[in-house]
């Protein structure tokens, strides 16, 4: 679970912003309920569920239904965390299949990007 740290940092910080952000409240709210799963093909699933006042994190070891889906690889999701992944990297993995999506469109990259703590 090479991502696991990554990904528990990024959860603590957003839980401690939605004690405080309005923004992130908002976020919080709008999704309340919703199930964000991310699939590193070569590492785990990740799963994040969010509720009005925080957001849970946990690992599976096989690929669950969720509202929202990002699957890639553990190389990309590397350069995503580290803010590697331009604009235009973004879209050649999108349109070349080494990115997958459901559910997710800018706004809710974004979220994701919120979730990292970033």
């Amino acid at each position: 679970m090479k991502f696991n740290d990554a990904f528990s940092k990024g959860v603590e910080e957003a839980n401690r912003k939605l004690k405080s952000d309005l923004q992130m409240q908002e976020v919080a709210a709008e999704y309340q309920g919703k199930k964000v799963v991310v699939n590193i093909t070569d590492d785990s699933v990740y799963v994040f569920t969010i509720s009005s006042d925080s957001i849970g994190y946990t690992t599976s070891s096989s690929n669950v239904p969720g509202d929202m889906y990002l699957e890639t690889d553990s190389n990309i999701m590397s350069d995503m965390i580290q803010g590697k992944a331009s604009t235009m990297k973004m879209l050649f993995w999108y349109s070349s299949g080494k990115i997958k999506t459901k559910g997710i469109g800018p706004k809710e990259m974004e979220l994701i990007r919120k979730l990292l703590g970033k």
